[in-house]
């Protein structure tokens, strides 16, 4: 039996991530459990697959793809998925008050994911170097579904780059705040 270990986010999409994370919850008291899930949902193998890997094997897959889950990284500003380049909104300040709005309010709900990345990324209609436009927001939530396959470094890259706004957006209000005192 051939096991193919993720090595990276990249190779993680999200449906994988939100069935683990669903196994994780539900099954908080099992730890082998949640780590034969891990590698079934991960490595694409059924659970009698995953039964049949010699122990240390399975050790090292584990720690392997817990290395893989605790990757931080960058903002993703374009990528491809199923033929189609997505681009991430290329200029937040002319973000539209509809745009504002869903994103505010699925930030931070982990179900509404796939949602959330239709937002944040749409097609790409014109492209000139690393300049580029992207579809109008329509707030049709279809398009949700398309982004089930969405790549986890894609996910966690916008995610990190929300958070990392808001904290620094915060910073500096407490700094105004202090220095007007």
């Amino acid at each position: 039996m051939r096991v193919v270990i993720p090595t990276s986010l990249s190779e993680i999409k999200l449906s994988q991530y939100q069935r683990y994370q669903k196994v994780l919850k539900d099954n908080q008291d099992d730890e082998t459990f949640v780590c034969i899930q891990m590698v079934a949902i991960f490595c694409n193998l059924s659970v009698a697959d995953v039964m049949k890997i010699p122990v240390n094997d399975f050790a090292d897959i584990i720690e392997t793809l817990a290395k893989v889950l605790d990757q931080q990284p960058k903002l993703v500003r374009t990528f491809k998925m199923n033929g189609v380049n997505y681009g991430f909104i290329p200029n937040l300040d002319k973000m539209t008050l509809g745009e504002h709005a869903t994103i505010d309010t699925l930030l931070g709900n982990d179900e509404n994911i796939p949602l959330l990345m239709s937002v944040l990324y749409r097609p790409i209609t014109k492209m000139a170097g690393a300049f580029y436009q992207i579809e109008e927001y329509d707030g049709d939530e279809t398009k949700a579904d398309l982004f089930n396959d969405v790549r986890m470094d894609v996910v966690i890259g916008s995610m990190l780059f929300f958070w990392n706004l808001s904290k620094e957006l915060l910073s500096n209000i407490l700094l105004h705040l202090e220095i007007g005192r």
